[in-house]
């Protein structure tokens, strides 16, 4: 078994049943975070961490075992800011256990309904984040994937009330030919949508996630009084979409951004009071919330999937989504292209230097013949966009416009590239642990392109360009 200072393996850890036992208190109750359709979930400690330990209710047959293995594929080879994280897993006979990341702030569930009011910046902050996981699985995972549970029991808040969804064990995975699937539901009552109950399809999670949306808004439990939030909200609805929050806007709530506001009611309003085939993607919803598309284009009815994202880039680095930018805007941005921004120059592409918002990028400009153009920058974009990792340069967005074919980059100046501190004239000189952390940060970094894809990828590390680049703040 891995310790402490055993070398990071690939993929989640695998336990035995006894170690898991141990460090959940023999899975005692009081250490009881929550429970859920397939199990329940218990706070437990490995090597001094703590951890969320969750024991599945599954019987010693082959198609439990598979249900199982199948979600612990998917956990350990989708990451995304906010979804929670497998760490390890055991099974063992009839037993199985996943170990997941732990979050002290434990569920929405609990910070709405059971602590004091949770104001409005968290509430919002708490939408737009989950809105966003599930863009995350509908939108960049290849073949899609549908959550089916989407509840606050199932999303859970860091200590900067950045949630993260939680419990895939519901999740289904799409080839993008298949729209739906024809099966029994599974989802939790009140969630569960009752327009598709035979069907599931991202549009189930999109009715699910307005339900979450409504419980943000009124303050008020999905179910109260044996009146489900559903029923209740219909009516008083209308009067909100028209800006008038008396009567459904959460009374606790001292202070909210009435733009804000309007902006969720409606997101909650169309995600459930219209048909599936009628609501949009939370590719259109995280953009609503965003305030980045305008509210009536929730209800025109167009194309989702063609819907460019217009986010603005972090300079934390912490958003993971592809805008789609205009030639023209690139253009732009690069000053026409301008030599004084030519950072390198190949026979098949240049990359330049440019400012989106303030924020320094890289311009990739493929200039091979068309068929060649097409086919790597395709291959290209399909794995940039694929894999996120803190030992990585990530792809921001691309450009596929006419015969146009761009790809947008983190920037990374060249004085920060590892040959630059190897062989040029920055100061100071790497010392030997500096130098093992890069080696050991740049391997990780190999990890994720290696195995997360089933394929091996071969790439070359250039020491004089900054492709492969590692983070300056270790030196």
């Amino acid at each position: 078994m891995a310790t402490p200072h055993s070398p990071r393996p690939f993929g989640p850890r695998r336990y035995t049943y006894e170690e898991l036992a141990e460090a959940a208190h023999h899975f005692s109750n009081r250490f009881l975070l929550g429970e859920g359709g397939f199990g329940q979930v218990y706070e437990g400690s490995l090597n001094g961490e703590t951890f969320a330990i969750k024991k599945l209710r599954i019987v010693p047959d082959q198609e439990t075992k598979e249900e199982l293995e199948r979600e612990i594929r998917f956990i350990s080879h989708v990451s995304h800011l906010n979804l929670v994280k497998l760490v390890g897993y055991c099974m063992e006979g009839a037993n199985g256990l996943l170990v997941l990341e732990y979050f002290p702030n434990r569920s929405l569930k609990v910070n709405l309904h059971e602590r004091d009011v949770l104001d409005w910046p968290k509430r919002m902050k708490i939408a737009i984040g989950t809105a966003r996981g599930l863009e995350y699985l509908h939108e960049y995972c290849k073949p899609k994937i549908i959550h089916q549970d989407i509840k606050p029991d199932n999303i859970l808040i860091d200590s900067n009330f950045e949630p993260k969804i939680a419990d895939f064990g519901l999740a289904l995975r799409f080839p993008d030919s298949v729209s739906h699937i024809s099966r029994s539901i599974m989802g939790t009552e009140v969630y569960a949508d009752p327009e598709d109950c035979k069907r599931v399809s991202d549009k189930s999670d999109v009715y699910s996630f307005g339900i979450v949306l409504l419980e943000l808004i009124t303050g008020r439990k999905s179910k109260y009084q044996d009146i489900d939030i559903v029923k209740w909200a219909k009516n008083r609805i209308k009067e909100a979409l028209e800006d008038e929050y008396k009567g459904f806007v959460d009374s606790k709530l001292q202070m909210y951004d009435k733009e804000q506001m309007k902006r969720m009611i409606n997101c909650a309003a169309i995600c459930v009071y219209n048909r599936p085939q009628f609501r949009p993607s939370i590719k259109k919803i995280v953009l609503a919330l965003e305030g980045h598309m305008p509210l009536k284009n929730l209800w025109d009815g167009n194309n989702d999937d063609e819907l460019p994202r217009i986010k603005e880039i972090s300079s934390s680095g912490t958003e993971r989504f592809q805008r789609i930018f205009t030639y023209e805007q690139l253009t732009a941005v690069t000053e026409g292209f301008s030599g004084k921004n030519l950072l390198v120059k190949g026979k098949q592409y240049q990359v330049y230097k440019g400012y989106l918002n303030g924020e320094a990028v890289t311009v990739k400009k493929f200039t091979y013949s068309p068929e060649k153009k097409e086919e790597m920058f395709e291959h290209i974009k399909s794995i940039s966009s694929s894999v996120h990792h803190n030992n990585l340069v990530n792809m921001l967005g691309f450009c596929h416009e006419g015969p146009h074919r761009l790809l947008v980059y983190e920037f990374v100046s060249e004085d920060k590239s590892l040959g630059s501190h190897l062989h040029g004239n920055v100061k100071p000189a790497l010392d030997w642990p500096t130098r093992m952390e890069v080696a050991l940060r740049i391997a990780r970094g190999m990890i994720d392109l290696h195995e997360l894809f089933y394929r091996v990828w071969t790439w070359r590390i250039c020491l004089r360009n900054f492709w492969l680049l590692f983070d300056i703040e270790i030196c």
